[in-house]
């Protein structure tokens, strides 16, 4: 259980909530947990409450407009579909960050295997809102492509059967290709859907780009310049 500060003094402890959910017609079950912040007296805590509520609520919704009731002769069709999301906090301050990750394992029923899905949530306590990669670097700089150019060594590495035309258009220099992002106490993670740089038999792929790499695109403003200089500085 990971704790933060609010404006009383008190501290929000982070808990897991869920979302369970069975039916017959379509035939389909849900579980999805994901954390909020107890006692969150403060309005920016609440905030991320609702945030990722409503975030979680969406994935729901999103997976119900899609259940059908499929050929009785398809295989795993009597199984019927699935939506199962937990999430990992791959870090949470007394008064500054909280950056949560979601895995999001979706089955339709009569569907050759199930496909899985990550995304991401990182939260300014301090500011009240939700952050973007870019919020973390300084202005026009050529932070996404020393991490993209990171990440695309990395991979080429860490894949049995590596692709590079494959890595490269899924681990390029775009927006697209680094939403799914977190921030841990060694770096920022990034996470690679199944299909996104390799075949899905080789799964999600993570790679977590150490603080040293991007120590000269991080701004002085950003939040995690305190935490990468403290890194960095450790012996």
């Amino acid at each position: 259980m990971f704790g933060a500060s609010n404006a009383s003094g008190k501290t929000a402890q982070l808990v897991s909530r869920q979302i369970s959910e069975a039916s017959h017609k379509p035939k389909y079950t849900i579980d999805v947990r994901y954390p909020q912040m107890s006692d969150a007296e403060d309005s920016n805590h609440r905030r991320f409450n609702d945030e990722v509520a409503t975030l979680a609520r969406q994935q729901v919704e999103e997976f119900k407009k899609h259940v059908t009731k499929p050929d009785p002769g398809l295989p795993g069709a009597a199984a019927g579909s699935s939506l199962d999301i937990s999430y990992s906090v791959g870090l949470s301050t007394n008064d500054r960050l909280i950056s949560v990750g979601f895995e999001a394992d979706t089955y339709y029923a009569g569907a050759a295997h199930p496909n899985r899905h990550t995304f991401a949530y990182t939260y300014d306590l301090r500011q009240g809102r939700k952050l973007d990669l870019n919020d973390l670097f300084k202005p026009r700089s050529d932070y996404l492509k020393v991490i993209a150019d990171y990440c695309v060594k990395t991979l080429a590495k860490q894949l049995d059967q590596p692709d590079i035309a494959w890595i490269r258009r899924g681990a390029g220099p775009t927006n697209r290709n680094y939403q799914s992002w977190m921030i841990t106490a060694k770096g920022l993670k990034f996470t690679f859907d199944p299909y996104q740089v390799a075949p899905y038999s080789e799964g999600a792929q993570d790679i977590v780009v150490p603080y040293s790499i991007v120590k000269n695109f991080i701004s002085i403003e950003s939040p995690i310049a305190d935490l990468a200089t403290h890194v960095m500085e450790k012996p």
